[in-house]
């Protein structure tokens, strides 16, 4: 793939909507294609994280530790890992398989550290999108703490 057309399919997630367009045009010269059969796997759960996937085309499936169980479902426009992207310490929280043929863009860690070293002000940016994803989780945790806690006492 180009690396414009790279630029055009990242556009589309509001992690890399923050970036201008020579931070972004960093970023896409940095992302490599990956492409897994049905079944594939792509990283298990508590491998060390260093990167996120922008799936293209395709489903993978995100499985729990313990049981396997399916936690989520993610299509084109979703993003896989995104906290990878900004901590240096993270591990995968699930298994991500492939349930069909996938085209992902893998996004290395280290190509958002070098946008953030030649370029600073995108790290306000992407802490004002961190934070207001952080705001509307808390947002949709009220009803759900809510429910809990008149479970409780019932």
């Amino acid at each position: 793939m180009s690396i414009a057309n790279n630029e055009r399919l990242l556009t589309g997630h509001p992690f890399f909507e923050v970036f201008n367009e020579d931070e972004l045009r960093l970023v896409a010269f940095g992302t490599e294609s990956v492409h897994l059969k049905a079944g594939g796997v792509l990283f298990r759960v508590d491998e060390e994280a260093d990167c996120a996937f922008l799936v293209i085309e395709g489903q993978v499936e995100l499985l729990t530790d313990d049981s396997h169980r399916l936690a989520e479902t993610l299509g084109p426009g979703d993003l896989v890992g995104m906290l990878a992207l900004i901590n240096k310490d993270q591990r995968r929280a699930a298994t991500a398989i492939a349930a069909e043929p996938c085209y992902l863009l893998r996004i290395p860690r280290s190509v958002i550290y070098k946008v953030l070293e030649e370029y600073p002000e995108a790290a306000s940016r992407i802490f004002d999108l961190i934070a207001a994803r952080v705001k509307a989780f808390t947002r949709d945790l009220g009803p759900l703490q809510s429910e809990l806690l008149k479970n409780v006492k019932d």
